[in-house]
């Protein structure tokens, strides 16, 4: 199988490059935006339900079933 790799670049956007943007831009990129930061948590979460060892957290066992549930509730939201 072949590897591939990501290049990530980091770009830096100020208000005033927001504002020059035409109104459609400027909402598609705050959007999309969003939608990777609320994929970057909902992976993570992902990766908490598949953890098969319970953890104890504040007294708490926890098992990975819980975090299911919280992922279900997330997404009916």
């Amino acid at each position: 199988m072949e590897q591939r790799t990501v290049k990530v670049s980091k770009i830096r956007i100020t208000k005033s490059d927001l504002l020059s943007m035409c109104e459609n831009e400027r909402v598609f990129f705050i959007q999309s935006g969003d939608l990777l930061n609320d994929l970057n948590v909902f992976s993570k979460l992902l990766m908490f339900c598949m953890n098969r060892q319970r953890a104890d957290i504040g007294g708490f066992v926890v098992a990975p079933i819980g975090g299911l549930l919280l992922v279900c509730l997330l997404l009916e939201a």
